[in-house]
């Protein structure tokens, strides 16, 4: 098939997809290949595949069970650089107007050995148009009735009778003239679960239609592996992570990575987990000199020299955050993705008149990151929806894994790319949202630490947790919160809105398409980064260019996005719509959920059933206020 970028391939030509080949053949990508040796954090990546899969309940992702996501050994990497497709759908059509014969092909079957239809010798083969497609993933042909139920023939004719609406097609028995319905019948590869008659139902579409296929993807920060070995080699490294995040005074001046190195320069060799020494204990355990058990308390021993690097942090993060160790290495790598993108990119902060307006509407930190690291894994589809549940909470679809691989042990493929791209950075005031919550009529309760900033920082980290029968559970920010959990919905609310206005105004800015700009939202941190995903064109430095020349006009611009053009429609139903806050699937990736005008520009939030202060209301005040 002709040349593919990269992003096309991740985003529209996977397995499964259905598209037109040099306008005259449709196609079904059957295989992606690529190069399998990355240099990239594969636990990161699975990770946060599995986070972004468990959106859907496990019924619905049968191929994607918690077995397989718990067990990285069950997926493989791969750069995409070739992609196979096969003739899809093997159905023709005789384009003779006086004949159009239908001519169905197994698919396993030869081709017709002439493009011209035999019956009528006269008209030309082509593919039928229409697929039969299942919201659980399944995709089949269009293809005739077996034979007339009049006189039995097997000829028939796909009848248009001058219609584009497919309740207006008809299958027409070109020996007896004899008409029947074109209907998809019941999907034959699931039973929907606990489903009516109408969910068991194919639909009929044309084959390069969008709900036929939708990619689903993780997007993660890439965390250079070779980088940050030494880090990562100690048992307890979220301790590190997490004091620089709470800037605690030993690491607050330096990156984790020196810090790390000058851990390891004050230690002994012996006391260092060197990959000697685990190489050394694992040649041992090869050659039967010590047993697994030993092997596991020389492993033991050698972590516990490293973690007496770095115990004052783990006695210090609980005293000043008020916040128990468990919840802190829970969030460690939502806080790695807060911390790491300052040390591995290029970062520069505003300069001038700008810091004032940044506190004036809520943030702490607004930052330009030129090389911001960027890993897109797409690792499944689905069809029909792209999103799990509906507005009344019923399932959709089903997730489904792309093929497994053979060549690979039978491994499922997870498609990566790898971009450098400029990115902003920004961080609200964690004051001010205190404020704004308490505002709201709801108390905040700080946890019993000794220092004030970590105590805020430590209320949001712990926020997005809830205990259940004595095990600390993630609150999954990929589905829609409701009023149960008030200060998750505002909070969570307010960030993912924040970051879409800043991504529609930044885009009329900077001259980029909206579907060219992406979010990726730290909910724990109360962060979110905008960056170009190149997919569309030239990207190259318009982040660097809003942020040098526009900075106080787009940020001004998003204070000022309080209407819709739908309003009062819009504002009277949660203020939430695809005019005012959504943004495509590729910008988005947490399905256009848990977003309201309202929590910012204030309004009635039905769920919580009260009218809110808007996060950007006067009354709200400034952080040097509070």
């Amino acid at each position: 098939m002709p040349s593919k970028g990269k992003q096309q391939v991740l985003f529209g030509f996977l397995p499964g997809k259905v598209f037109d080949y040099l306008g005259h053949v449709f196609a079904r990508v059957s295989r992606v290949t690529g190069d399998t040796s990355q240099r990239l954090n594969q636990s990161h990546i699975i990770r946060k595949v599995s986070e972004h899969a468990r959106t859907w309940n496990e019924e619905y992702r049968r191929g994607l069970s918690d077995a397989i996501l718990n067990n990285e050994a069950s997926f493989f990497l791969v750069d995409p650089n070739q992609v196979e497709s096969e003739l899809f759908p093997l159905v023709f059509e005789c384009t003779n107007i006086r004949c159009q014969k239908v001519y169905t092909i197994a698919q396993s079957g030869p081709l017709p050995r002439t493009r011209t239809c035999t019956r009528c010798n006269h008209g030309k083969l082509q593919q039928l148009r229409f697929i039969k497609v299942h919201k659980c993933g399944n995709l089949e042909p269009l293809t005739p009735p077996y034979s007339c139920s009049r006189c039995h023939s097997r000829d028939f004719a796909f009848d248009r009778r001058g219609s584009e609406r497919i309740m207006g097609f008809k299958w027409r028995c070109l020996s007896c003239g004899n008409t029947t319905p074109v209907l998809g019948f019941n999907c034959q590869r699931c039973v929907w679960p606990g489903g009516t008659a109408e969910d068991q139902k194919m639909q009929i579409e044309v084959f390069r239609a969008g709900k036929n296929f939708y990619v689903h993807n993780a997007v993660l920060i890439n965390i250079p592996e070779r980088k940050y070995s030494e880090l990562f080699r100690l048992a307890n490294w979220h301790e590190i992570t997490t004091a620089k995040y709470l800037a605690l005074p030993a690491i607050k001046d330096s990156t984790v990575i020196d810090y790390v190195d000058n851990l390891n320069s004050k230690t002994t060799n012996s006391a260092a987990f060197s990959t000697k020494e685990f190489d050394d204990l694992m040649s041992k355990l090869s050659k039967g000199e010590i047993t697994v058990p030993e092997f596991t308390a020389r492993t033991a021993e050698l972590r516990q020299k490293v973690q007496s690097g770095v115990a004052d942090f783990s006695a210090l993060i609980p005293e000043q955050s008020g916040v128990p160790m468990e919840i802190w290495e829970r969030a460690k790598h939502d806080l790695l993705d807060a911390v790491i993108p300052f040390e591995i990119g290029a970062p520069s902060n505003p300069i001038g008149n700008a810091n004032d307006l940044i506190t004036s509407i809520g943030l702490s930190r607004l930052t330009l990151i030129d090389d911001f690291p960027i890993v897109t894994a797409s690792y499944a589809f689905s069809r029909t929806e792209s999103k799990p549940y509906g507005a009344d909470g019923r399932p959709l679809c089903y997730l489904n894994p792309f093929p497994n691989d053979n060549t690979q042990g039978g491994k499922l493929p997870i498609y990566v790319n790898r971009v450098q791209a400029d990115a902003l950075f920004l961080s609200l005031d964690f004051k001010k949202v205190i404020k704004w919550i308490e505002l709201n009529g709801y108390s905040v309760v700080l946890p019993p630490g000794t220092d004030q900033n970590c105590m805020e920082k430590a209320f949001f980290v712990n926020l997005f947790y809830r205990i259940e029968q004595g095990s600390i559970i993630d609150v999954n920010v990929n589905e829609k919160i409701f009023g149960d959990q008030p200060l998750v919905r505002m909070t969570l609310g307010l960030l993912h809105t924040y970051s879409h206005l800043a991504i529609k105004n930044a885009a009329l800015l900077c001259g980029l398409d909206k579907t060219s700009i992406t979010e990726f939202v730290i909910p724990k941190s109360l962060s979110f980064v905008i960056y170009c995903n190149n997919m569309f064109g030239s990207t190259i430095g318009a982040f660097t260019a809003l942020f040098e020349q526009s900075l106080t006009e787009w940020l001004n611009q998003v204070e000022r996005e309080r209407s819709c053009v739908y309003d009062p429609v819009c504002y009277d139903n949660d203020a939430n719509c695809h005019s005012c806050t959504h943004l495509a699937e590729t910008s988005c990736r947490m399905f256009n959920q848990n977003l309201s005008r309202v929590y910012l520009f204030g309004g009635v939030d039905h769920e919580l059933d009260r009218t809110i202060i808007g996060f950007m209301d006067p009354r709200v005040q400034t952080t040097s206020d509070i």
